[in-house]
Order: C-alpha cells, then structure tokens, then sequence
C-alpha cells in the first residue's frame, strides 16, 4: 500500500503529508522513490550519459561472507646450494643444455638426410 502511494505521489497524483514525512525519515522509503525515479527516466530515455551506482557496500558484504579458502603451501622443488652444484660432477653440469643440443642436432641431421634424397626437379 506504501508503494502504491509513493507511486502516486511520483506521478503526481497525490500529495499526502504523511507520505511525505514517512519519506524524509525511512531510508528503505527513500532507495525505493529512488528507484522509481530511475525507472521511470529509463522508459522515457531521460537518463545520463554516465550512471553512478555506489555498489562498494554490497560488494564487501559479499566478500565478507565468502567462505576462505586455506590453501596448502607448496612444497618448493630441491635446487642444490651453490657450494653443492660447484662440487657436482661435470657432466651433471652439462647434461641437461646437452640433451637439448642433440635433439636439435638430431633434427639437422635427419632434415639434410631427407633433403638429400628428394629428386631435382
């Protein structure tokens, strides 16, 4: 019924002054008489260009009641001390840019074999 007087009062219709007292003091009263205000410009194309919407309120209520996650930590993967990798033998030391080498070497090699055999044309 509140609505419907507010409503009412909106199109101007009705000019109550226990509505209007009610809407000075209820801020429920007051987003409502906003949001019809906005409503009606929407359908007559009357809004700005920039709307502003202050959401920052509901936005932390949301984040407050967000379950938190305990996320386990991480188990770092072994690299060794300096003074370790300095007494490590050589080819430990070079195997891994070594496999990498081959495999690009392997691919020179078979790549100049089949061009190789390719007829002239």
């Amino acid at each position: 019924m509140q609505k419907e007087k507010l409503s009412a009062l909106m199109d101007g219709e009705t000019l109550d002054s226990e509505l209007l007292n009610a809407l000075t003091h209820d801020p429920e009263m007051q987003k409502t008489w906003e949001s019809y205000h906005l409503i009606r410009d929407s359908m007559r194309g009357d809004t700005p260009d920039v709307l502003h919407f202050d959401i920052s309120a509901r936005v932390m209520a949301a984040i407050e009641n967000d379950p938190v996650r305990q996320v386990s930590p991480l188990i770092p993967e072994a690299q060794p001390a300096p003074q370790q990798w300095q007494k490590m033998p050589f080819w430990k030391k070079v195997r891994p840019w070594a496999a990498q080498l081959t495999q690009v070497g392997g691919g020179g090699v078979r790549f100049t074999c089949s061009y190789r055999r390719r007829p002239a044309l």
